[in-house]
């Protein structure tokens, strides 16, 4: 089964290749993505493929960011409030072409209460 995307640039990607290509679970998710943040190699599009795909599924949670944060370093805390403009920016700049508006909207807010 596939997770859908609905972003024209993205290819569909199943739960097992999502999780390779973006980290696994969220904190994973999170760790990978502030780690390639800290080191000036952001996929954004990435990023944005695992927010939307997990609104999609159903576990976008927003309580995980937030117990992640208090559990993890203020650098990789930083990285990810760096990052959530960039992928807000994606979202909002066409990125994500044929996303349906519930999906964009949840990402944008999530992303914007990073």
């Amino acid at each position: 089964m596939t997770e859908p995307s609905n972003l024209h640039l993205f290819i569909d990607l199943d739960a097992a290749a999502m999780a390779a290509t973006t980290g696994g679970t969220n904190t994973v998710f999170l760790d990978r993505w502030a780690a390639r943040t800290l080191a000036g190699t952001p996929n954004i599009g990435r990023i944005v493929q695992r927010v939307i795909n997990d609104y999609e599924k159903g576990t976008l949670n927003s309580n995980a960011i937030i117990n992640w944060f208090t559990t993890t370093s203020p650098a990789k805390v930083n990285a990810w409030k760096s990052l959530a403009p960039a992928a807000l920016n994606y979202l909002n700049s066409g990125g994500a072409t044929g996303l349906n508006p519930a999906a964009l909207a949840a990402a944008q807010n999530f992303l914007s209460n990073i």
